[in-house]
């Protein structure tokens, strides 16, 4: 189940949602061609596909509870060309590995998307490296600090923010450096008020 891009074919494979999504690479087979990234293939890969809810940049982050050094891609539409079961992996949306700030540590990739739109994710491991993790999928806000989404930043986020203070919370962790901290904390109260 979702091991290959080609089982999109036979519908095995996951639709992401915003938020969490747990994977593991562990038994995972492919990789090869269609990397795009820094020269090197994607190995032991697994896929998603996701439709966008919002207009705007959406973001597909390792950075937090993944046990393992991630490569993540993501290509444009949801569906295989021919031959039988051939993907297209020319479409390439964005690619990274270690955006995190980590070296061997997780990845992120942001496009710009409109609702509706359908794409694939693909996520590996550097180097043959395998383990589990959670991929973060977020409509990323014009307005750093807006963890709730109501176009003001106040209490309401900054209760969401304390809340999580210490953790890897992908919501509160502005920075995505893997940490919710004072470093979130000036994020969101510099942009205190409406978006």
């Amino acid at each position: 189940r979702n091991d290959g891009c080609s089982d999109l074919f036979f519908g095995e494979v996951p639709q992401a949602t915003e938020g969490a999504n747990f994977f593991t690479t562990i038994g995972a087979t492919g990789g090869g061609s269609g990397s795009g990234c820094t020269g090197e293939t994607f190995q032991n890969d697994v896929w998603f596909t996701y439709v966008a809810t919002c207009n705007g940049t959406v973001q597909f982050s390792t950075c937090a509870f993944t046990n393992f050094d991630t490569k993540i891609a993501v290509y444009d539409g949801c569906g295989f060309l021919p031959p039988f079961l051939f993907c297209d992996l020319s479409t390439l949306l964005d690619c990274d590995d270690d955006g995190c700030g980590v070296v061997g540590g997780g990845s992120k990739a942001l496009v710009n998307l409109n609702a509706g739109d359908c794409v694939r994710v693909r996520i590996g491991g550097f180097n043959g490296d395998t383990g589990f993790g959670l991929l973060f999928v977020d409509c990323v806000t014009p307005c750093p600090g807006d963890l709730d989404k109501n176009g003001v930043v106040d209490a309401a986020d900054l209760a969401i923010l304390l809340g999580a203070w210490g953790s890897s919370n992908a919501v509160a962790d502005i920075n995505d450096n893997g940490t919710v901290d004072a470093n979130d904390l000036a994020l969101l109260l510099g942009n205190w008020g409406s978006c």
